[in-house]
């Protein structure tokens, strides 16, 4: 521990967790609910969570780690949210637990509150979901999703249908899509493809720890609308 630590705090029992010590360890639920320190980004936002968790166990994510149960309720957006200022809500995957989805909406709605998602499923918009995403104010104008597994193709072709009929256009859906290995290339480059086919901005996302000399050229590419826009994607992933 940190020398400074026990100076500032000798008398205090310190526990280290998230995902780089221990995922399992959980903040008590009234240290979890309180508003954070938001000083840094000089009163532009309120973060927070409304859920916590996600059903899925993909490979690469930590969050089933975190949350073996699933997806949980931690509180009402109205307990995150300070007037003037735009709710930034952290939820692993908000649209898992539609009641918390509609309160979400229905408080953003009534009380004209500019909201930013950190992460969309993409797999999960329907109809109704979309056209309440439409009828919120976001901070940018557009939405983050990701395309990680090719398996999911139909599933995300829908959801962007879904989107798009609602009225957002397709190239404010931005996807990330996530590369492995080098043996993950070729499948990363046709999601790539079909993400760029359906007019929507891709973004490379590399596994840091399986970095490779050729995956940081692909990465410097992929992440750069600058220079991808110039390239096919061949290009991008050679």
């Amino acid at each position: 521990m940190p020398k400074s630590w026990q100076t500032l705090y000798p008398n205090a029992e310190i526990i280290i967790g998230g995902p780089g010590y221990d995922p399992k360890i959980k903040l008590p639920k009234e240290i979890e609910q309180m508003p954070p320190d938001q000083t840094i980004f000089d009163g532009k936002y309120s973060i927070g969570r409304v859920t916590s968790g996600c059903p899925r166990k993909c490979h690469f994510c930590m969050v089933h780690l975190m949350e073996p149960n699933g997806i949980r309720y931690v509180q009402h957006p109205m307990f995150i949210h300070k007037k003037g200022t735009i709710l930034r809500l952290l939820d692993d995957n908000i649209l898992a637990m539609p009641d918390a989805f509609k309160l979400i909406y229905t408080y953003c709605h009534e009380n004209k509150i500019t909201i930013r998602f950190e992460y969309i499923d993409a797999r999960l918009i329907t109809p109704e979901n979309a056209r309440m995403l439409k009828n919120m104010k976001h901070e940018h104008g557009y939405l983050h999703f990701s395309y990680d597994m090719t398996k999911d193709e139909v599933s995300i072709r829908n959801g962007i249908k879904c989107l798009t009929d609602a009225g957002f256009r397709s190239n404010a859906l931005q996807f990330f899509i996530y590369l492995h290995d080098e043996k993950s290339i070729p499948d990363a480059e046709y999601r790539w493809n079909v993400i760029r086919e359906l007019g929507c901005e891709p973004f490379l996302m590399v596994n840091n720890e399986n970095r490779t000399p050729r995956l940081k050229k692909i990465a410097r590419r992929g992440c750069r609308p600058a220079i991808w826009r110039n390239l096919k994607s061949s290009e991008v992933f050679e």
